[in-house]
């Protein structure tokens, strides 16, 4: 039967066992307190044992899930700004249609949606579903509204912000 033990660095009466000969499962047993403080080098340690004990169970390391297909980004296609170029934070989370790219670092050009046809370059960009895109343009409009209705207001009350954004987006003109 192997296993492997932890000793708290504070209270050696506190400690774990690890034991990987109970039916098809690793045991795991406290000592003393629920609780073991150890050091990163001790818990690697330990962590390795217990990675040893379920290969001992298992006969090996269980395969890795498979990550889903990611869809090749190309001209044309309407993408999502995951991380705009540095001077333009603003624009993360946008969405607009890729006009260009290129071998650079910073290799994708955004036409922006609702930002007077804006061209944004990032570095990173997902696709949109289509089905939702519309969506996610009248979302971004009316978070354009309220950040306006913010700046002129200049304060957090809600209410009142609420209201000046009603005002901009036409609501109570």
């Amino acid at each position: 039967m192997t296993e492997y033990k932890i000793t708290c660095q504070d209270d050696p009466s506190d400690r774990i066992k690890a034991v990987g000969t109970v039916g098809e499962h690793v045991a795991f047993y406290p000592y003393g307190s629920d609780s073991v403080y150890v050091s990163p080098a001790d818990a690697r340690t330990f962590a390795r044992g217990i990675l040893a004990l379920a290969d001992e169970v298992d006969g090996g390391e269980a395969p890795m899930p498979t990550e889903p297909a990611v869809r090749d980004i190309k001209v044309g296609d309407r993408v999502r700004i995951l991380r705009p170029e540095g001077c333009l934070p603003e624009y993360a989370g946008r969405v607009g249609v890729l006009t260009r790219t290129d071998s650079t670092e910073c290799k994708y050009r955004v036409r922006v949606d609702e930002a007077d046809d804006n061209i944004v370059w990032a570095y990173e960009v997902a696709p949109v579903d289509t089905d939702n895109a519309e969506q996610l343009c009248a979302k971004n409009a009316r978070m354009d509204i309220l950040e306006q209705a913010r700046a002129l207001v200049g304060s957090r009350d809600v209410p009142n912000l609420l209201a000046v954004a009603r005002f901009l987006a036409g609501d109570n003109a």
